[in-house]
């Protein structure tokens, strides 16, 4: 694999937020596009003129978001929201030159797979069943709010120093 220049981890693994920051991942889990909003906010230290859509990872869209960037970054986070939380992490990666662990690229990955299963699957005209749907749906959420905490906490250490009795480890 070639060296993409990211030399560093995120200090919070993405498999361990849900107990080093829960209330990030429980407000995560509640209201997701409303902590993807925010996030983006403090990404851009409040300063909403340096607004693009899903925080340039896919382009420069010209959708008219310097215009009502707000509303925008709202209909974003409501309407593309896995798109917007991708921007979010692809933001403060590029940023900070963080790059995720094989575990954290193997959970994504697997994530993504697994949603373009059941697009095949119902695409095919097969239904799942409700209880395996449900719990698909629930790793979902689990995860965003995963990744949602954890790019949080990389806010946190790299914008303040990061907060009170704080650890800097690695996570494999």
């Amino acid at each position: 694999k070639p060296d993409d220049g990211r030399n560093k981890h995120w200090h919070v693994g993405l498999l361990t937020t849900c107990i080093q920051r829960p209330v990030d991942f429980l407000l995560a889990c509640v209201c997701a596009p409303c902590f993807a909003c925010h996030q983006r906010i403090r990404i851009y230290d409040g300063d909403m003129s340096r607004y693009l859509c899903c925080a340039g990872a896919y382009g420069d869209c010209d959708c008219g978001g310097k215009n009502c960037p707000y509303v925008c970054l709202c209909l974003e986070t409501w309407l593309c929201f896995w798109c917007s939380i991708f921007g979010n992490r692809w933001h403060l990666q590029s940023q900070y030159q963080i790059r995720n662990t094989a575990l954290e690229n193997c959970v994504l990955w697997t994530a993504c797979i697994v949603s373009w299963i059941r697009v095949i699957i119902s695409l095919i005209g097969i239904n799942l069943p409700l209880p395996v749907d449900l719990f698909c749906d629930c790793m979902y959420c689990a995860l965003s709010a995963c990744m949602q905490s954890q790019q949080e906490a990389e806010l946190d250490v790299q914008k303040k120093g990061g907060p009170k009795n704080f650890e800097m480890e690695e996570y494999a």
